[in-house]
């Protein structure tokens, strides 16, 4: 494709038929609205492309665009036809369907699309996924799509999304996540991995304070601390409770022997 520089007020180009098999030379052609260039005698494996170039010079005038029948498998060369409105890609080879949604999603003024004869059309709910990435389409593979259908579809597209957002990761930290909880859920937490990873990290960022012992920070849970001061005081119970048996002995006994030593004498 040369010879197309001085074309500066070309609008419309029909190609189809030939043997292009890259699209090239319209880099001047900026008030281009239609382009059909589809059905090309390509080798044998082999698809058409198109010049970077060329896209960059079509792409504030292009409204209309044929490429049928030459071995497409990606509709990533038409990302930049801003001002696009028709596309015919049928019977190529489209069959990653993420991949097609993605490219179309940048079609913003795209209002009729024909797929037919692609590996595509093949998958469950195509045409719901197809037309949930497209603004203003109201006529895909040659049936008509109405606004409501369209926001009907757009709107389910988002609740779907929604529902498939990554629950939340809780991290080891759990002093920080516990600080948004209720205060009956917060003085339950206890997990002695946590607690540690919270120490160390404390005592890396203050090398020069004593180590930090879990027990002994605020908001969390002293159960273990309880019970070891519950068996504690328990012991000085029963140590004071003996001692003062003890006590009570021994004053006994004593008493016993100032009545003996009083009596003795005068028996």
């Amino acid at each position: 494709m040369y010879s197309f520089e001085e074309f500066h007020n070309l609008r419309k180009l029909y190609l189809g038929y030939n043997c292009i098999s890259v699209v090239e030379g319209l880099e001047n052609c900026s008030k281009l609205e239609v382009l059909h260039i589809q059905n090309q005698r390509l080798p044998p494996g082999g698809m058409m492309y198109f010049d970077p170039r060329c896209v960059t010079g079509i792409q504030i005038c292009l409204k209309d665009l044929n490429v049928a029948g030459n071995n497409l498998i990606v509709l990533t060369d038409f990302v930049g036809l801003n001002k696009l409105e028709k596309l015919d890609a049928t019977d190529n080879k489209l069959e990653n369907l993420s991949q097609i949604r993605d490219d179309l999603s940048e079609l913003s003024r795209l209002r009729s699309l024909d797929l037919r004869g692609n590996p595509i059309t093949k998958e469950i709910r195509y045409r719901e996924k197809i037309v949930a990435v497209l603004q203003c389409v109201d006529d895909l593979d040659g049936k008509t799509v109405t606004d409501m259908n369209r926001i009907f579809i757009q709107n389910l597209e988002k609740c779907k999304k929604a529902e498939k957002k990554p629950a939340i990761e809780f991290s080891k930290d759990i002093k920080s996540l516990a600080e948004h909880l209720p205060p009956g859920i917060r003085n339950s937490i206890t997990e002695p991995e946590a607690k540690k990873g919270i120490a160390s990290r404390i005592n890396v960022m203050l090398p020069n304070t004593p180590p930090v012992q879990m027990d002994m920070m605020p908001g969390f849970p002293k159960r273990k601390m309880l019970k070891k001061q519950s068996s504690s005081s328990q012991q000085k119970d029963s140590l004071s409770k003996v001692s003062s048996k003890s006590n009570m002995s021994k004053s006994s006994e004593e008493e016993n022997r100032i009545d003996y030593v009083t009596k003795a004498p005068s028996e």
